[in-house]
């Protein structure tokens, strides 16, 4: 199959952009042909889909057509007018006005990645669920194994969160950083959306951006979650 990918700027490797490419990855190694549009910030990610085998294109071929179109956030919704597809699919990735679902008859059908996210594009935007599959977040088993698995010192928990920073993970990340201590470290990778948030935490919390090579990151950690 020609499958084209949509998403906005790859630039993290945290949220959406990480769906995706994970998703191209893994479709490329099935043996379809895969294209992702993008604005393409981070030229880990880029390089990494070339070597794969998977096309990054900054401009969509209205010459083109597609078997299948994957494409995410309702900013792309002007591209559907030219896109030729013979079929599209909406995958949205969380209640944020900006993952908001695509309203057109071109759409076939949504994709959430949780139940959540599904109960509020039928309840908000009144999409059919039964035009609506949830479609959990993928893992990579070729880069996350327990052969890579490689151990800290002992003296402590190591808690390794890859996640976006934003306020529908408050409760979440509010959880592990009030229990955050010298026995229990909290590491938390993935683009910050509340600058407040790093005030509220303690010296045994340590926030960085996202990584590209996040398995290395997670080696030695005890738990992850995000």
């Amino acid at each position: 199959m020609k499958i084209l990918i949509v998403v906005s700027e790859m630039i993290t490797f945290t949220g959406s952009p990480m769906y995706n490419y994970t998703l191209a990855m893994e479709l490329r190694s099935q043996g379809h042909n895969v294209d992702v549009y993008s604005i393409f910030s981070n030229n880990e990610i880029r390089n990494n889909l070339w070597k794969n085998g998977v096309i990054p294109i900054t401009k969509i071929d209205e010459n083109k057509n597609y078997d299948l179109t994957l494409i995410s956030q309702n900013t792309h919704k002007a591209l559907l007018d030219n896109l030729k597809s013979n079929r599209i699919i909406n995958i949205v990735h969380s209640e944020y006005d900006v993952e908001s679902p695509i309203i057109s008859p071109k759409i076939d059908k949504y994709i959430t990645i949780r139940p959540s996210i599904k109960d509020h594009i039928v309840k908000e935007h009144g999409i059919d669920k039964e035009n609506v599959a949830v479609i959990y977040n993928g893992v990579d088993f070729e880069r996350f194994n327990s052969d890579k698995k490689k151990k800290h010192d002992g003296k402590y928990v190591k808690v390794v969160l890859p996640c976006t920073i934003d306020k529908l993970r408050l409760k979440f990340l509010n959880y592990y950083t009030e229990k955050a201590s010298e026995k229990f470290r909290v590491y938390i990778y993935g683009h910050n959306y509340i600058s407040e948030f790093i005030e509220k935490v303690n010296d045994y919390v340590y926030v960085e951006e996202a990584k590209f090579d996040i398995e290395n990151y997670i080696a030695d950690a005890d738990l992850v979650a995000g």
